[in-house]
């Protein structure tokens, strides 16, 4: 089974919505796609300068699902 992903950009701030990253990644399985999200999830938020992260206090979710079309 193949699974896609699908992030979103979230931050504590009141009154914002999560937004969508857009991504084409497709994977073998489940533990690629989780282990992958992770570790974008982790580069996105090391990357953002310091100060705009202590302000929008900006966190990921991600979902990985099962492709059922090919």
């Amino acid at each position: 089974m193949k699974y896609f992903i699908v992030i979103y950009i979230c931050s504590y701030m009141q009154g914002t919505e999560c937004q969508i990253i857009e991504t084409s990644k497709i994977f073998k399985d489940y533990q690629n796609c989780a282990v992958y999200g992770y570790s974008f999830s982790q580069s996105l938020i090391q990357n953002f300068p310091q100060e705009f992260a202590n302000k929008y206090k900006p966190y990921t979710q991600f979902v990985c699902a099962e492709k059922l079309f090919t």
